[in-house]
């Protein structure tokens, strides 16, 4: 497990820093490539052409953990790019909501909390929604 933190000279004068837990990996390797992804998160995850393992939850939570009782993707919000779709990893909403975003700070139970209303509204409720940090 590698973790990257990315450090500028803006970061270390305004005493912010950007923590970023990244696994790298190395594409079509077989041993440090697909199958350490899925070996490191879980079924789901792959090695990006950036060398950088994908996000297993990309097209729902409820969706991977429970495949058998719930096959509908997430909801697309802002973070998506216009492949999105057509990738599988989400679904345009049937309804015309403006996207949520949560805010949760830097406090645990707030952060649980967001991540439960995010898979509520965007995996249940067709509710585009963001986590702002």
């Amino acid at each position: 497990f590698f973790a990257h933190l990315l450090i500028s000279k803006e970061n270390v004068s305004s005493n912010s820093f950007f923590a970023s837990a990244l696994i790298t990996c190395t594409p079509n390797d077989p041993r440090s490539g697909d199958s350490y992804c899925v070996e490191t998160y879980r079924e789901g995850s792959y090695c990006t052409g950036e060398g950088i393992c994908s996000n297993p939850f990309r097209t729902g939570c409820l969706h991977n953990v429970l495949p058998d009782n719930f096959t509908k993707l997430r909801t697309c919000n802002s973070y998506d790019d216009a492949n999105a779709t057509g990738r599988g990893d989400c679904a345009i909403s049937r309804f015309d909501y403006d996207e949520v975003r949560i805010l949760n700070q830097n406090w645990e139970g707030a952060m649980f909390s967001s991540w439960i209303m995010q898979i509520v509204l965007s995996e249940l409720l067709d509710v585009p929604t963001t986590i702002e940090t």
